[in-house]
């Protein structure tokens, strides 16, 4: 069977065409295929980007275990475990104290994740608090008592609300924090010895 004309002149290689080559393997299964073999190179679409979901079983400290801070000298560190696909966008995380819908919330403490990807395990996203410091937003500092924590992520703010740009496109999960009293020594162990503070986080 002869070669295709059409496939010999455009694909062919330059000593094929002289007939140096003897032995052609793409061309002789090119004409056993009844037509010409073309390579091209397949594009994949990107993946679709997921709002962040946050781990509450990698959650530090744990979550359903209530947060005591007896000491405000001593900063603490809200953590867990990430999963997303980011598209290239930075997570931005939020940790609130008490009504995250409030306007403006009570926002301790900013942070930012580097884009990852969903296939990525381990990603870790953390927030440090320090209790002294005054709140960003409200300008004063979290009162002595108990208080949800809410450590809320995604790829982007509404910074005139401080919520998430989409509802579709956040993730979070919530500590129970006892905040104690320098001045009265007395008060976390009085709160805890009544069971005045839940511990119950989602």
């Amino acid at each position: 069977m002869p070669f295709a004309p059409a496939c010999l002149a455009t694909y062919a290689p330059r000593a094929l065409r002289r007939g140096i080559v003897r032995r052609v393997t793409t061309a002789a299964l090119a004409v056993a295929l009844g037509g010409c073999l073309v390579t091209s190179t397949q594009e994949f679409a990107e993946p679709a980007p997921t709002p962040p979901y946050l781990s509450a079983g990698d959650a530090s400290p744990p979550l359903g275990r209530l947060v005591v801070v007896r000491d405000p000298r001593r900063p603490i560190t809200f953590s867990t475990v990430v999963q997303s696909e980011d598209g290239g966008r930075e997570i931005e995380a939020h940790l609130v104290a008490d009504d995250v819908a409030a306007v403006p919330p009570n926002i301790l403490a900013v942070a930012f994740a580097p884009a990852g990807r969903l296939n990525q395990r381990g990603r870790q996203l953390s927030v440090t608090w320090n209790p002294l410091a005054p709140s960003p937003t409200l300008g004063t500092r979290l009162e002595r008592g108990c208080h949800p924590i809410t450590l809320l992520a995604s790829h982007g703010f509404n910074y005139g609300s401080n919520r998430p740009v989409s509802a579709d496109d956040q993730g979070f999960i919530v500590w129970w924090m006892l905040v104690g009293d320098r001045s009265d020594p007395t008060f976390v162990d009085t709160v805890l010895a009544t069971g005045g503070c839940p511990t119950e986080a989602r």
